[in-house]
């Protein structure tokens, strides 16, 4: 008796057709092998139940059988999920993160849809095995949302960056990027600053930006699986990862051999009680307890000094940056806190709370800017509260560049 395979037809032609199995290939059938009781000719989008044979004359090929619609009781298996990654055309996968039973992802192909879906959106799926802990969807609709149905928990994200005032400063230097992960279930929230010693510093800084951006698709998927065991291990992964892509890319670019820049990054839970961060160079992290306060330090003096020299002048040379030959990396700062309900992160460059004046600003000047976010009830009060505190550091005389992002899980 022949194994039974599932897949949808994606194709029709008169006398043939072509269907999308289950393990992803796309193989023909004639319609003479389609049999159905209620229906008489198959349809493009119809989930089916095939079996597979070797092609009569080409070897190393195969063609469907016993083609036949799926009854409803013999539908592998149903499930509802959240769009991750859009599939962009027939031939190349898109991802859903199934948020019912059975649970994990499950790769989809445009073809199998009424119409294209965007990322985030609900969707219900009829969905079969691809391989081991790997699902495939045959079928892709969006759910319509129940009137009586609660919204989901919101992650509150806010950010702005100001250029500085210092005479040698033609461009911005900062960057940063803030976003929710695999389909909103996780945040991010990163900065990056420009070494101004280097050449090109401000490409240095938007090019961490989009190493980091191209590369969520590759840790999403164990962000979701392992994240409460192994939070530490990815971010620390996704650093290293984005270092030697920066290293790799920038030894191809003359004019960029010598830009480098900072970076810190922040990746929690929606609605955990944790998050890891990761840092090198000297931006910071600080976060707010969960009534009204003072905002508290998570990256030490300590920690930065392990990262820098100090150089001519009482200035310090930092070390551990992107950028950074491989033999300074590890000092890196690769940790997890923990995030009681109602807190909130703030990730900065240095100019945010580090001295660049002369006479220099005192630290109170700038926490009280800071500690004005503490007030913020919501995502209109904290996009306000952010630029206003930018603003009121600036007027401070502060010389650097200033960026800031805060996140509200």
């Amino acid at each position: 008796m022949r194994q039974r395979h599932y897949g949808v037809i994606v194709r029709l032609e008169r006398n043939w057709g072509t269907i999308l199995v289950q393990d992803g290939r796309s193989l023909h059938f004639s319609r003479e092998h389609f049999s159905s009781r209620s229906q008489r000719e198959p349809v493009k989008g119809l989930p089916v139940k095939l079996s597979l044979v070797r092609h009569p004359s080409e070897a190393g090929n195969w063609i469907c059988r016993e083609v036949c619609p799926l009854d409803e009781e013999e539908t592998p298996a149903r499930a509802e999920g959240v769009v991750l990654v859009e599939s962009p055309t027939e031939w190349v996968d898109g991802k859903i993160q199934l948020s019912s039973a059975p649970h994990g992802t499950a790769s989809y192909r445009r073809s199998v849809l009424s119409g294209p879906l965007q990322e985030g959106r609900h969707v219900s799926c009829i969905i079969a095995p691809r391989k081991a802990g790997e699902w495939f969807a045959l079928r892709v609709e969006p759910k319509k949302a129940s009137a009586t149905a609660q919204p989901p928990l919101q992650v509150k994200v806010a950010g702005a960056t100001r250029k500085g005032k210092h005479p040698s400063k033609s461009v911005n230097e900062d960057a940063f990027l803030a976003t929710t992960l695999a389909g909103g279930e996780f945040w991010l929230a990163a900065v990056a600053d420009g070494i101004s010693a280097s050449k090109e510093s401000w490409w240095a800084s938007s090019f961490c930006m989009e190493l980091l951006w191209r590369s969520r698709e590759l840790y999403e998927k164990e962000l979701l699986d392992s994240f409460e065991r192994r939070a530490t291990s990815i971010v620390g992964a996704w650093m290293n990862h984005i270092h030697e892509r920066f290293l790799a890319e920038r030894a191809k670019l003359d004019k960029y051999r010598e830009a480098n820049a900072t970076l810190t990054f922040a990746v929690g839970r929606r609605g955990g009680r944790r998050y890891a961060y990761a840092s090198c160079g000297d931006s910071r992290i600080y976060d707010f307890p969960p009534i009204e306060g003072q905002a508290l330090a998570v990256i030490s003096d300590e920690d930065l000094r392990g990262q820098r020299v100090s150089a001519v002048g009482g200035k310090h040379q930092l070390l551990t940056h992107i950028g950074a030959d491989r033999r300074d990396w590890e000092n890196r700062i690769i940790r997890e806190r923990p995030l009681p309900a109602g807190s909130r992160v703030l990730v900065c460059t240095d100019g945010v709370i580090t001295q660049r004046t002369d006479p220099p600003i005192s630290f109170g000047k700038k926490f009280a800017a800071l500690n004005s976010l503490a007030k913020a009830r919501n995502q209109q009060e904290m996009q306000q509260g952010v630029t206003e505190a930018l603003e009121a550091i600036a007027r401070l005389n502060e010389q650097d560049d200033l960026t800031l992002v805060m996140v509200w899980p």
